[in-house]
């Protein structure tokens, strides 16, 4: 309910909307505001303007030449590595491994610690199959990936052990460091071995990376390996060799230091070639939209000083008793505030006729407000119910979501 202050309050604001010396003062401050608002969008169409042609010119005069040297340095480095490939450092050590075959199996129990053993095969001893979930095929292929790293690094190895299940009060990290230390894997220096294990009933795996390894094989790394969508659904699904050899074949490519090192090199040369390219095309479209933006603001920044001075004058002609019944009238009641369009203006002109009914009428961000009833500029309801409708931003709430991720010390863990 509103009170006689009230009342005498807002017959003071009526009164001042009315005299002609408030309305001149707010109509000359609002003129100056839409003059420098002309002046700074016609300062930042001008930078805009700049940006793209110094972006063009880059893309026609500068990159191409800048592209060029970078892409003679990926041939440099593409040759060396087929240099490398094709003249392997060691190939003595892979010539002294014997040929694999498929169907023999000759498996010795290797003791772990207590009454837990693994079996090696002596035919094989890169995989320790202890729950029979390997196909010949892939033991095979395995077998391959070691003497590929016998041939191009400085004897890391690669191992993979399944089991049936784990052992009581072990981990699967606590096993798999256990596994790793007894077996030995890599060299004894350079510490540059990977085990990869996996517990079938227990529905976990986990890649154990020796410290020469972590350098090129991080947690990080090792993580997004074993536990891609892909692998996971494919052990869910009881695909086992199939995953096994998917994880096999991208750690073994990364273990192949030289290569790998190599690899990641050509891999961010090109994504500097990208971001030669992009970068520019991506100020350009910037510029280019801010350019039709403020071209857009300008227009209608001047449309809105020309139907503001037609407002004004004929306020300023009309008798002070039909004075009130004028537009300008109308949008001094409201406030005037930042007016932007033609659009804004009418609707403010449409608050102040709302407001000069209903005296305590607040104009928020998207209407105006009378008791808990939200009203648009055109006078019609947007709502009835403002306090609990999506139009009050108290009602907006912003989201944050945790992450997850495994790592330990030297590899990655994860499940199915």
């Amino acid at each position: 309910m509103t009170s006689t202050k009230d009342f005498e309050k807002f017959g003071k604001k009526l009164n001042k909307a009315a005299n002609p010396k408030y309305g001149l003062k707010k109509f000359n401050n609002f003129e100056g505001k839409l003059v420098r608002n002309e002046k700074y969008y016609s300062i930042f169409r001008i930078i805009f303007s700049i940006l793209t042609v110094l972006s063009i010119s880059y893309l026609v005069f500068i990159a191409p030449r800048k592209i060029n040297n970078i892409q003679n340095r990926i041939n440099t480095i593409e040759k060396e590595k087929k240099d490398i490939l094709n003249n392997p450092p060691h190939q003595d050590r892979a010539d002294n491994m014997k040929e694999y075959v498929l169907e023999e199996k000759n498996n010795t129990p290797l003791k772990i610690d207590g009454d837990n053993y693994i079996n090696i095969d002596s035919n094989n001893i890169f995989v320790s199959d202890n729950a029979n979930i390997i196909d010949s095929d892939t033991r095979s292929k395995i077998y391959d990936m070691n003497k590929y790293l016998a041939r191009y690094t400085d004897g890391a190895q690669y191992m993979v052990v399944t089991i049936n299940r784990l052992p009581e009060n072990e981990t699967i990290e606590s096993y798999a460091n256990k596994i790793f230390r007894k077996v030995g894997i890599g060299d004894s220096k350079l510490d540059n071995g990977v085990l990869y294990l996996i517990s079938i009933d227990d529905r976990k795996f986990r890649l154990e990376v020796g410290y020469g390894m972590e350098g090129v094989l991080n947690d990080g790394k090792a993580g997004r390996i074993i536990n891609a969508d892909d692998i996971v659904d494919d052990f869910k699904d009881k695909h086992y060799s199939k995953a096994i050899l998917s994880v096999s074949k991208t750690v073994t490519e990364i273990m192949n230091i030289k290569v790998n090192n190599l690899n990641e090199q050509i891999d961010q040369l090109n994504a500097q070639i990208t971001y030669r390219v992009l970068i520019p095309i991506i100020i350009i479209l910037i510029s280019v939209i801010g350019i039709f933006i403020l071209s857009y603001l300008i227009k209608q920044n001047r449309l809105v000083a020309n139907e503001l001075g037609i407002m004004y004058t004929n306020y300023s002609k009309t008798s002070s008793l039909n004075r009130t019944k004028t537009d300008f009238y109308y949008l001094l009641l409201s406030g005037i505030g930042t007016i932007t369009s033609l659009k804004a203006l009418h609707d403010n002109i449409g608050y102040g006729k709302i407001i000069e009914k209903n005296p305590n009428a607040k104009i928020v961000s998207n209407g105006i407000l009378v008791g808990n009833r939200l009203y648009g500029g055109d006078g019609y309801i947007m709502t009835n119910d403002y306090s609990s409708s999506t139009y009050n931003p108290a009602n907006h709430s912003g989201g944050d979501s945790f992450g997850g991720g495994s790592s330990g010390g030297g590899g990655a863990s994860g499940g199915w």
